[in-house]
């Protein structure tokens, strides 16, 4: 009954409706940011990219990412490389396989809700990555300003 005259009482509803409104508003908008995440989750990470950094920062190099992208069934590692004349490499590392969990290419396994990377291999100590995922343009473009940085640009 309070609610019905709630809305029903115009005085009320102009000074509130805005209000609802703009909160309605921004929970469809978090809700369909979320799905999309949600959706290369169950898709899968074809044509998708990942940047990952070491968890817990040990050595000067742990503060470089690491990059890799997923084509045509491949995960693939690009990094920059400081050769005359720089350019992006391409390393693959063969096939990946998808679970509702996680997703493993040798030697590595991707936790799918997490974005953790860590090692396959027990034997070996090795440090957790923290991933976020990057479309393909922007991991090119990193390592090209990474290029130019070793050209002197």
């Amino acid at each position: 009954m309070v609610a019905v005259r709630f809305f029903r009482d115009e005085r009320l509803w102009v000074k509130w409706g805005p209000i609802i409104g703009l909160l309605l508003y921004s929970t469809l908008s978090m809700s369909a940011a979320s799905s999309s995440l949600a959706q290369v989750g169950k898709d899968g990470l074809e044509g998708v990219g990942i940047e990952c950094v070491v968890s817990e920062i040990k050595y000067d190099r742990d503060w470089i990412p690491k990059y890799f992208i997923f084509e045509s069934g491949e995960v693939y590692r690009l990094s920059a490389t400081n050769g005359t004349p720089a350019y992006i490499e391409k390393f693959s590392h063969g096939q990946y396989f998808e679970s509702d969990e996680e997703v493993r290419w040798y030697p590595y396994i991707l936790d799918r809700e997490t974005l953790q990377l860590s090692k396959l291999r027990p034997s070996y100590h090795s440090r957790e990555h923290n991933c976020a995922l990057m479309d393909l343009d922007s991991i090119e473009g990193i390592l090209q300003k990474k290029i130019d940085e070793f050209d002197g640009k």
